[in-house]
């Protein structure tokens, strides 16, 4: 799956993915721990490519990582729901 990676398109995946994690810890539990780890992984990448727009990293430093395909698929279920159901999290903490 391409990424166009330009900052809207970046803010969006970070958002997302902050979304599917906090609805799995609030709600359901979709993902593994491992799962978890590979989804913050790419919440990472998607930061360091963030700090690399803003100039705070060189573009050698920046991380380029998505989740594998099974996630992807779990991820895009999971937001599915969350706009479905007009769910909020309920800890704003996390942001």
């Amino acid at each position: 799956m391409n990424f166009d990676y330009n900052l809207e398109n970046v803010n969006n995946r970070i958002a997302d993915l902050l979304t599917v994690l906090q609805y799995d810890t609030e709600e359901v539990q979709h993902f593994t721990i491992t799962e978890r780890i590979l989804i913050n992984q790419e919440r990472a990448a998607m930061m360091d490519f963030k700090n690399y727009l803003f100039r705070e990293l060189d573009y050698d430093k920046v991380r380029f990582y998505r989740v594998p395909e099974n996630i992807e698929t779990k991820i895009q279920t999971i937001l599915k729901n969350v706009h479905f159901k007009n769910w909020q999290p309920q800890n704003k903490d996390y942001e």
